[in-house]
Order: C-alpha cells, then structure tokens, then sequence
C-alpha cells in the first residue's frame, strides 16, 4: 500500500485523470497541487471509486461532474480509524484542470462500519444518477 507525503495526493490526483482521460476521451490534464484536505501521513487508500452520470461522456469536459468516493485507513495515524470521503471532481476552465470540491468525510473506529457507510454514500449517489463507476470497467 502507497504512503502519504506531501506530493502523493499530486500523483493521486494525475492517476485518476488520466482515468477519467481514458473513459471520456482526450484532453488536456494538467498538473494539479495537492489540497490542504489530504490524507494524513500514515494512511492508505482501502477503496475507490469514480463515478458518473451515464451519457455523460457525450458532453463538454467542462459540463461532466465526477464524484471520488473512498475509505482510507488512518489505523497508523494520530487519529485512528477509518475515514470514509466523498470529492465532487469538475473541470476548472480556468485552471484547465480537474478540480477536487466540496470535501464530505466520516470517521469510523472499524473498517465494517465505514464499508458500510461507504456503500449507503454510493446508493444515495445512484439515486442521485451516478451510476457508472470505473471500478465496472
């Protein structure tokens, strides 16, 4: 499992770009910085995924909206437990990028509780109409 510094939310960030590059198609993706919200060093990702709207990649860059969902384990941390987190992803005209908004984020004393939690945030998403994921590919 990857440990978290300082520029590993960077590099995070860029995979899954370039992921969303593959399921869209092309455009440019730019380099983003790493937010003041990122995982704590000592954590590591456990699950996730992106999701979408079906038909959305007919549209404009700039008129998708993507959601990150994800459980990171922070048992090695100051704060232990598991951290359940949910990112609105838009394309920054401005910056020409992907950009990580409106940070949702639970914290949970065991990885059960937080699968669980996990997986209510997604049905609520799907009722939402994001129901493509990449994990589906």
């Amino acid at each position: 499992m990857r440990m978290w510094g300082r520029y590993g939310r960077r590099a995070d960030k860029r995979r899954i770009a370039e992921r969303m590059q593959a399921y869209i198609g092309t455009f440019d993706v730019a380099e983003s910085s790493p937010t003041d919200k990122e995982p704590t060093t000592g954590s590591r990702i456990v699950l996730q995924e992106i999701l979408s709207k079906p038909g959305d990649e007919k549209k404009p860059v700039k008129e998708q909206e993507f959601i990150e969902l994800r459980i990171d384990d922070r048992t090695d941390s100051w704060k232990p437990g598991f951290a359940v987190t949910e990112w609105r992803i838009r394309w920054s005209e401005a910056d020409q990028q992907f950009m990580w908004e409106d940070e949702q984020q639970e914290q949970w004393a065991t990885l059960q509780t937080a699968q669980n939690r996990f997986e209510a945030r997604r049905r609520s998403l799907a009722d939402q109409g994001f129901t493509h994921s990449d994990i589906d590919f």
